[in-house]
């Protein structure tokens, strides 16, 4: 009887390290040809691409992020920017992703000339988690913004991800 218990004990702890509980980002590149409208009215070309962020854990994943401009949330190791609708009412937003869900933002892309000229097939991306306990709506110690710069400094609740050109 102590075998089968002790057999049943080391099953169950086997079972709970073989679960993986991660988040996932995933990026596909829909159009390799977006035109990209500066402030200044300048023109330039770049990427419309669809990012994924997969929650695959078993509880819910809440995060922060400025409603009009969620791209701010990603981090890089190359030079390119996200660029999304031009809004001046952008708001702190809580999102919520349910247990092996995702949810999906699009936007468009533009690379810098050097990574254009250095025909780099992939580049980095990391969005930075601000966690639901980490910003206070009603009190404005520090803005999401500077929690994400401090967050990027310190590599720290980075989910990675690989935009690849084709």
């Amino acid at each position: 009887m102590k075998w089968i218990f002790l057999f049943s004990i080391s099953l169950l702890i086997s079972s709970c390290q073989n679960k993986t509980n991660h988040t996932y980002l995933n990026f596909k590149v829909i159009n390799d040809d977006e035109i990209i409208e500066l402030n200044n009215n300048k023109k330039i070309k770049g990427y419309l691409v669809k990012t994924d962020i997969k929650n695959d854990t078993d509880t819910s994943l809440k995060f922060w992020i400025m409603s009009d401009s969620w791209y701010d949330n990603f981090g890089y190791n190359v030079h390119f920017q996200f660029f999304d609708k031009n809004s001046t009412k952008s708001v702190p937003e809580l999102i919520v992703i349910k247990p092996n869900e995702s949810m999906t933002f699009v936007a468009k892309l533009g690379v810098s000339d050097s990574i254009k000229k250095s025909r780099i097939k992939e580049i980095n991306a990391g969005f930075v988690l601000i966690y639901e306990h980490e910003y206070n709506i009603w009190q404005h110690t520090q803005s999401i913004n500077e929690i994400i710069l401090q967050k990027q400094k310190m590599n720290q609740d980075l989910i990675w991800g690989n935009i690849k050109f084709e």
